[in-house]
């Protein structure tokens, strides 16, 4: 088996079709038909199947794909190491749930600094939306919350073939106006919030939230993080949101609004600081920098 063979199979895969592959390699379709046998008699597994439009890959040919590709993308490492470490190129990607939007900037000045001719994408999604986006490969890495609620547990992660890195944890806080009769409070029973009007940043979080609260109130589902907090600190309602939405926030640091700690609820929403990413492949080396760098900040911010 040689490596140009690996990048044959790759080329037919994304062309779904022998012949496409074969032009876009500048080589012949006989050549390239002849290379394909050659490899699946070599490790006695039928890659591609024909169909109407072209050629797919069978199951074992997409395991094989899978492991094509992680030994192209260490050849590539390899012949580019000294090269990248100076200057890294590519693209990379990161989600950010609401609890750490705050973060946004900081991970982008430093990302541009250490690599600026590198590309980076930073979303902010509501929690619900990580995994999905994790699983069909659209983003690298994300940085969430985890463990807030019983079924988001490290067990899934590992499940769905993701590793993790935990840096801290934060707890579910009641986030009022300043005029709000609870404002002054040193802490609040969940039992005392029953009649108050609610604000959510998803409607899955919410959901979750309200196994604890239990009230018959459906919240209003903000997803702009600054229009949440810009209607709790006008008295229209008030969140339960984790402790990190107070970090770098002017509504809260001006006393706009009030983060009131949760009595009586030791089990509700104590939230684990989490960084995934996928353990399926191996990692190009700008998402392994960019990792590195996403470690210093989440640190610092820890401590």
């Amino acid at each position: 088996m040689k490596l140009e063979q690996l990048q044959q199979i790759i080329e037919i895969e994304k062309q779904q079709s022998i012949s496409k592959a074969a032009k876009a390699l500048y080589m012949g379709q006989p050549a390239l038909s002849g290379a394909l046998n050659s490899l699946e008699e070599e490790i006695g597994v039928r890659l591609f199947e024909r169909n109407a439009s072209g050629v797919v890959a069978t199951p074992e040919g997409k395991d094989i794909l899978q492991l094509a590709k992680q030994m192209m993308d260490c050849q590539q490492q390899i012949l580019t190491y000294g090269k990248q470490n100076r200057e890294l190129y590519g693209d990379v990607s990161i989600l950010l749930t609401q609890a750490y939007g705050f973060l946004f900037s900081e991970i982008m000045v430093a990302f541009k600094e250490k690599y600026p001719k590198a590309s980076l994408n930073i979303r902010v999604v509501t929690f619900d939306n990580v995994i999905k986006e994790l699983t069909n490969g659209s983003v690298n890495i994300a940085v969430t919350l985890w463990e807030m609620f019983p079924e988001y547990t490290p067990k899934m992660l590992r499940d769905a073939g993701f590793k993790f890195e935990t840096f801290g944890k934060h707890s579910m806080m009641a986030y009022v106006s300043q005029d709000n009769r609870f404002a002054e409070n040193e802490s609040v029973a969940l039992s005392e919030l029953l009649g108050e009007k609610f604000l959510a940043y998803s409607s899955s979080f919410w959901a979750e939230t309200n196994k604890m609260l239990q009230t018959d109130t459906e919240a209003l589902i903000m997803t702009d993080r600054e229009n949440l907090k810009r209607m709790v600190s006008t008295g229209q309602a008030i969140a339960l949101l984790p402790d990190t939405f107070a970090l770098h926030d002017l509504y809260c640091d001006r006393g706009m609004i009030k983060l009131i700690p949760i009595k009586g609820s030791e089990n509700f929403a104590q939230g684990v600081d989490y960084l995934i990413y996928s353990g399926k492949r191996v990692l190009t080396l700008l998402e392994q920098k960019t990792l590195e760098l996403l470690r210093e900040i989440l640190t610092d911010f820890m401590l």
